[in-house]
């Protein structure tokens, strides 16, 4: 059924939203400022200038000074998880593995590094920024299968974002799995997990 496993990285293989929470508990002592920011964050989907631009000013920073400490210690925030890193192991004893993230090349390589999966997926890391293009446009897609060799129709991409992770990998081709978190599922036209701990079962 698949001949090759694409991962997400954060909210599928990473606890991005503990992360986050976590920064801005070591960055403010106020509650409700860290919630308006969960919420204007939008799970790393708002762009890091319009969220600095936002958040700096609220705790009487300049919005490129903050971003700039926000992307060197980010990654500190994520640890490894020998569960989740087990999983994917064992997974790439069966199938050719990848990770596909959204996000600028420092971040998301630090995270990778912090979690332990750096050395999990080697050099089949692609990001975002260093392709060009962001998920869902097709390109980022292609890319993977231009780098790998994968057959995209017997490739299956693990991810939690509706939009940018499933129906991303779909249109260009992909199969899916959706990582619901507990979501209603919004469709038969791929696979769904409730966390990447149930990926096992579907392989």
């Amino acid at each position: 059924m698949f001949s090759a496993v694409v991962f997400d990285l954060d909210n599928t293989l990473l606890d991005r939203s503990a992360a986050f929470r976590a920064y801005l508990n070591n960055k403010v002592d106020d509650h409700d400022l860290v919630d308006a920011a969960i919420q204007k964050d939008d799970n790393g989907y708002t762009t890091r200038e319009d969220f600095f631009a936002w958040f700096a000013p609220q705790i009487g920073e300049e919005p490129k000074t903050c971003q700039a400490e926000f992307l060197s210690t980010f990654p500190s925030f994520f640890k490894p998880n020998e569960d989740r890193l087990t999983l994917v192991r064992k997974v790439a004893e069966s199938y050719p593995i990848a990770c596909l993230t959204n996000g600028g090349s420092r971040t998301q390589r630090g995270k990778l590094t912090a979690s332990g999966f750096d050395l999990v997926f080697g050099d089949h890391v692609y990001v975002s920024e260093e392709v060009g293009a962001w998920k869902p446009d097709r390109r980022v897609f292609d890319a993977v299968i231009e780098g790998s060799g994968f057959d995209p129709t017997k490739t299956i991409y693990i991810g939690d974002n509706f939009q940018h992770d499933i129906q991303g990998a779909m249109n260009a081709g992909w199969q899916a799995c959706w990582v619901s978190l507990g979501r209603e599922r919004h469709a038969d036209d791929h696979f769904t997990i409730e966390t990447i701990e149930g990926l096992w079962e579907l392989l």
